[in-house]
């Protein structure tokens, strides 16, 4: 008898563990705090900011729509609702804070497997392709990979998972966003305008004397590479795949500012990933390919942002409606001519000589 105790012992625990583990798994079926297994229900009517690499994947899954939005922080306020009421159908926005070009390809896989999307509107940040073609962001939590498996049924870790429970513990309290146009976004939550880009400037009036030398300021052979190859990869590749769908790739605006100093930084970066995007993507039927970082209405008005990347709700509000319209729409040849004229005008942005000195301290 004294032997059996701990053979009663294992069986009761497990017997518990499961049980406990079952009535987790149930409870998180049901509620569905993420919407990975279907939409809006009776129960769950909520959304929840900053968890967009879990949540996109329950919007692409469990939605309906025909366009989706694609890309950083710079695309979080393409509000769904304007977008419908400028282009008609239906809108999901997919952006995802700080994203690299795998994370933004997986998300877009995910809605395209729906086979719903009609049209993608997709900000092409630099920064995102740079980083390489399969990283992901996992400096403050590792990459949820199990969201992302095609079939549902091999991801236990969402049901299971305490997280997640503590997510439906707060559904079923009330917490969370009810209103999907306004998740994520951040427009009403700081201040744009000269003053406020400039106060979070780290440079100084010395910096717009170093000009941009197509020769000799280049970015580092092997950034490139891996540059190239997510471009490849998470665009070309998706591209070509879905020819039935229309891809309205862009160039986001960025303040002049962020160029400075030309000949080093963001300009040396931009110059090549806009050159390889116009070689190998420019030309295919179902892109149409848009570049706003060369308009001088868009690029050198500092009162439209809230820091030199950023921008403001009437500028993606513009930026939906000419995309739309077909305003700033180029072919490959166009975008090049285009890097001439950025070179020429971050070479003769002068903050300090055009609008005076800079904030105290700069």
């Amino acid at each position: 008898m004294a032997g059996a105790k701990p053979h009663s012992f294992l069986t009761g625990f497990f017997t518990a563990l499961t049980l406990a583990l079952t009535a987790i798994g149930l409870l998180n079926y049901v509620v569905d705090p993420l919407h990975y297994y279907r939409g809006l229900t009776a129960i769950n009517r909520v959304f929840f900011s900053g968890y967009q690499r879990y949540q996109n994947v329950g919007l692409a899954r469990s939605f309906k729509y025909d366009t989706v939005v694609i890309g950083s922080s710079v695309t979080e306020n393409f509000l769904p609702s304007y977008i419908e009421r400028s282009w008609g159908g239906k809108a999901m926005k997919l952006s995802i804070s700080g994203s690299t070009s795998y994370e933004q390809s997986l998300i877009l896989q995910q809605a395209i497997a729906t086979g719903q999307v009609a049209r993608v509107l997709w900000g092409l940040d630099v920064s995102a392709f740079y980083s390489g073609a399969l990283r992901v962001r996992d400096d403050q939590a590792p990459f949820p990979y199990f969201m992302y498996r095609d079939s549902a049924l091999l991801n236990i870790e969402y049901p299971l998972s305490l997280s997640t429970l503590d997510l439906s513990l707060r559904v079923l309290r009330g917490w969370g966003e009810t209103d999907l146009d306004a998740l994520d976004t951040w427009y009403k939550r700081f201040k744009f305008g000269a003053e406020t880009v400039l106060a979070g400037w780290s440079g100084s009036c010395q910096l717009f004397d170093h000009k941009y030398l197509p020769d000799r300021n280049v970015a580092p052979e092997a950034a490139i590479a891996r540059m190239q190859e997510a471009v490849r990869q998470n665009l070309v590749a998706i591209v070509r795949a879905n020819s039935r769908v229309s891809f309205y790739l862009f160039m986001p605006p960025m303040a002049l500012l962020i160029y400075v100093p030309a000949d080093s930084g963001m300009l040396t970066y931009s110059l090549p990933f806009r050159q390889y995007i116009a070689g190998q993507i420019a030309a295919e039927p179902n892109v149409r390919l848009f570049d706003f970082q060369s308009m001088p209405a868009l690029v050198g008005d500092l009162n439209r942002y809230k820091d030199m990347l950023h921008f403001d709700l009437a500028t993606a509000e513009y930026l939906i409606d000419a995309m739309r319209d077909g305003t700033g729409r180029i072919d490959g040849q166009q975008l090049l001519a285009n890097n001439t004229r950025l070179i020429d005008q971050v070479n003769s942005y002068n903050h300090c000589s055009d609008r005076g000195p800079l904030v105290a301290g700069h």
